[in-house]
């Protein structure tokens, strides 16, 4: 990839309804605004904004989905970036991010510290469970 990772990344809360379901039409609504009114150049979901840590895998990818549904409608070329906290999420939504988009979404930086051999040892996981 020799796009450089530059520009204004907005991390964004994940809306919820009275009844704890994801608030598609709230985020829609947030999306267009950050659009419409900034100088946007990614949306960073679920990551770093708390409520992440308490989304089942399956919302989170509902997440992905709906953003990408709106990148799709209103701004394709709009950066989509996302954390995950356990192997088995990164492993779950990476997949859901090749049926999304054809192609892994996610972080895009490299490791801050070099990794230890028990990381060498989950990307080999992760790695091994993607191929198969």
């Amino acid at each position: 990839m020799d796009k450089k990772f530059q520009g204004v990344y907005a991390v964004i809360c994940t809306p919820f309804t009275e009844d704890d379901k994801i608030d598609e039409t709230a985020l829609r609504k947030h999306l267009r605004y950050l659009v419409d009114r900034g100088n946007v150049h990614g949306i960073i979901p679920t990551g770093s904004t708390g409520e992440f840590a308490a989304m089942s895998d399956q919302e989170l990818a509902a997440v992905q989905k709906d953003i990408q549904k709106v990148r799709e409608l209103y701004f394709k070329l709009l950066p989509l970036l996302t954390m995950f906290e356990t192997t088995g999420q990164y492993v779950q939504l990476t997949k859901a991010g090749l049926e999304i988009l054809g192609r892994p979404y996610g972080n895009p930086r490299r490791p801050l510290l070099p990794p230890t051999d028990e990381d060498k040892q989950r990307l080999r996981e992760v790695l091994e469970t993607l191929i198969t």
